[in-house]
């Protein structure tokens, strides 16, 4: 894999820098070769090599976006431990068995979002009273107001529902919900999901979601029925939990994330300045 990821960073380098620009960024020596660069570019940890990168692209801009965006995908297949993928890779092939990405030629970065928020709600002092108005909730007058902490739960089928695709819905509308009403709100997230898919060129929305998530929506039968539809620009991936190694990535994945993010930065910036 680090023969491959050495390979494509070597085509992708030299089709966006020349051999000098590269070696003045990372100050290496001037008798360095192509190879020589990839190397000591590969070779840090995962951390200093996007950083590498960010540092050439705070002085040259690239030719093609992109092809730096790849640069970075095959930086972070770099960030898996060793050790982790040697417990880990029957595990992790059973589950990619399960979905395929439509189009082999792009690494795309998956960030993970957190589902199945349990159907709860904290209450401050004035609502819990507003409840007590309503014969709902009704603390016991002794409490002290600053102590107090109600929580109601509502175990009912209906709110069950839609607390599986209200994440889906905030997320892809950046608004709450207008109703509680499955099938309409399943069919505005199909809808919103398609139009999507389109404007990523096909590209389809990935979920990375926990074993439970998923198996609560895959029992319910309005899912069920819509889920052909569905998986035609959403879907749904479970790698389970950890095992043997806790953490795959030893740099640490928000430090690595974060260190992405500065990339990508300067990335919107030389898109800006062509």
């Amino acid at each position: 894999m680090h023969e491959a990821i050495k390979s494509n960073i070597k085509r992708l380098l030299e089709k966006n820098f020349t051999v000098d620009i590269l070696i003045e960024c990372l100050e290496l020596p001037n008798n360095q070769n192509i190879d020589d660069v990839v190397k000591y570019l590969v070779n840090q940890s995962v951390l200093d090599s996007i950083s590498g990168l960010t540092i050439i692209l705070q002085k040259y801009s690239p030719k093609r976006i992109d092809e730096i965006e790849e640069i970075s995908g095959w930086l972070l297949l770099k960030s898996v431990d060793a050790n982790w993928w040697f417990y880990n890779e029957k595990r992790m092939q059973e589950v990619t068995a399960k979905f395929s990405l439509e189009e082999p030629n792009y690494i795309e970065v998956i960030i993970s979002r957190g589902f199945l928020r349990p159907a709860k709600y904290m209450l401050d002092y004035d609502n819990a009273d507003k409840l007590n108005r309503s014969g709902k909730v009704k603390p016991e007058p002794w409490w002290d107001k600053r102590d107090l902490s109600l929580m109601v739960y509502d175990a009912n089928d209906a709110a069950i529902n839609c607390e599986l695709l209200k994440p889906l819905y905030k997320d892809l509308f950046s608004v709450e919900p207008p109703h509680n009403e499955i099938s309409l709100l399943l069919e505005d997230i199909i809808k919103r999901a398609a139009a999507k898919c389109r404007n990523r060129k096909g590209k389809i929305i990935y979920y990375l979601v926990t074993q439970e998530y998923l198996d609560i929506l895959e029992s319910k039968e309005w899912f069920a029925k819509e889920q052909e539809k569905l998986a035609k620009c959403l879907r749904f991936i479970c790698c389970g939990k950890k095992e043997q190694f806790e953490n795959p990535c030893p740099d640490g994945e928000k430090d690595v994330l974060e260190q992405l993010a500065e990339l990508l930065m300067e990335l919107k910036k030389s898109a800006k300045s062509q």
